[in-house]
């Protein structure tokens, strides 16, 4: 398969530029939506992309910090963000925040969901 066709199959934004990059190793770190549309452009589950970027291969296990009996939950999980775009958007915003603000950032998203469960609750009461 051809840098051109990968480019072409891509259901997501990436540039031949760019994959040539990963091919040839210079682009490192690439973001989950990279990833994502990379899988898509190889035809491949996003899943198996992302155990490969993080060195895992064929029928080898997860490390143990994944070989919890919630890993069915974390694949899940995993599944509803590489298909849906905004998800994506915020786990790319996510991945470069800085230790300290990563508690602020679930404390807004945690408060955001709570007005809304609350304001659900009261627009269904009344």
């Amino acid at each position: 398969m051809t840098i051109h066709e990968i480019r072409t199959n891509a259901t997501a934004e990436i540039t031949e530029s760019y994959i040539s990059g990963i091919v040839k190793g210079s682009s490192c770190n690439p973001s989950v939506r990279k990833l994502v549309a990379l899988a898509s452009g190889l035809g491949v589950d996003p899943i198996e992309l992302f155990r490969v970027a993080a060195g895992l291969t064929g029928e080898q296990e997860c490390p143990q910090p994944f070989q919890s009996p919630d890993a069915a939950s974390l694949i899940a999980t995993m599944r509803r963000i590489v298909s849906d775009e905004k998800l994506l958007d915020i786990m790319d915003e996510a991945l470069l925040l800085q230790t300290d603000d990563r508690q602020a950032a679930l404390n807004l998203l945690r408060k955001l969901n709570r007005s809304r469960l609350e304001h659900t609750r009261t627009a269904g009461s009344g």
